[in-house]
């Protein structure tokens, strides 16, 4: 796991975004795949890849996952996601900081 690219995002920068959507992923999928050797499944959904146009579905994919995660490892409910709005660069910062620590308590909670 790679939590800094989780941090290091550039305000208006493709590259940069298209990094964070990968490793978010694939964290993700590493959750999931901690979970499932406990036997408990949930929802799975392809965070590697947003549709700008349908950001707001990408958003609320997202947060039903950190809600599952949240309610399965005893933490607080995350952030809501879609509180933030990625067009204003303020929100955006703010967004991938509570982001990325909401990562770190559920890797802390998985002991990863």
């Amino acid at each position: 796991m790679n939590m800094d690219v989780l941090a290091s995002v550039k305000f208006g920068e493709q590259e940069s975004l298209n990094e964070f959507l990968f490793e978010n992923g694939l964290q993700h999928q590493l959750f999931r795949d901690y979970l499932a050797q406990q036997n408990v499944l949930g929802p799975a959904y392809p965070l590697i890849d947003v549709d700008v146009d349908q950001f707001d579905d990408w958003l609320q994919a997202h947060q039903v996952e950190h809600e599952f995660f949240a309610a399965q490892l005893g933490l607080s409910n995350p952030f809501n996601m879609l509180d933030a709005d990625f067009r204003k660069e303020n929100d955006f910062y703010d967004w991938l900081s509570e982001h990325y620590l909401t990562h770190i308590q559920i890797a802390g909670a998985l002991g990863i």
